[in-house]
């Protein structure tokens, strides 16, 4: 694949939790998840995985499970996501009848960007606070920080890095 001039590939892996999977209807398992990125760092593929923090039936020990997951992972980029119940979905069906936020609230927000639903057992605010922990855990790390640093070739390469881990030092300080 490589060869072929696929050099990344971005994954959603979504949560750690294989009821959660199912529920979601991924059509995979975390087993199949670990193989992937094996085989992907075994061929020179960069890989990108993306998880849902906070899905309908998660709890903290979920969301904290699917953070130890991303990190045993090791992508070389982690996105950590607050769900979107998104209109017309089933999700936000449930959502709206389980009170877990109301019909008008933040309508024009589809980003994901601030959170706008708890699920049953957490709230907005905490899922918010776990998809941040998640983000320093995975992106904090010495051995992620020396391994990007290795990766830099040329000095347009160190000022596309330094810029965009100042970019993320200040929205996450921020925020």
């Amino acid at each position: 694949m490589q060869a072929a001039g696929c050099h990344s590939m971005l994954f959603g892996v979504e949560s750690a939790n294989e009821k959660t999977l199912k529920a979601q209807k991924k059509g995979f398992s975390l087993e199949q998840v670990r193989r992937t990125f094996f085989l992907c760092r075994r061929l020179g593929i960069r890989t990108m995985a993306t998880f849902i923090i906070g899905l309908p039936g998660e709890t903290e020990a979920d969301i904290r499970r699917t953070i130890r997951f991303a990190l045993k992972l090791d992508p070389d980029y982690a996105s950590f996501n607050l769900l979107v119940p998104r209109a017309a979905t089933d999700i936000r069906k449930e959502a709206l009848g389980k009170g877990w936020f109301e019909a008008g609230q933040n309508i024009l927000d589809q980003s994901g960007t601030y959170p706008i639903m708890g699920n049953e057992y957490l709230s907005a605010a905490r899922i918010w606070q776990l998809k941040n922990e998640a983000f320093r855990s995975f992106y904090f790390r010495s051995t992620y920080l020396l391994r990007r640093l290795k990766q830099i070739n040329t000095l347009y390469e160190l000022r596309h890095n330094l810029a965009n881990g100042w970019a993320l030092l200040t929205r996450k300080a921020l925020s």
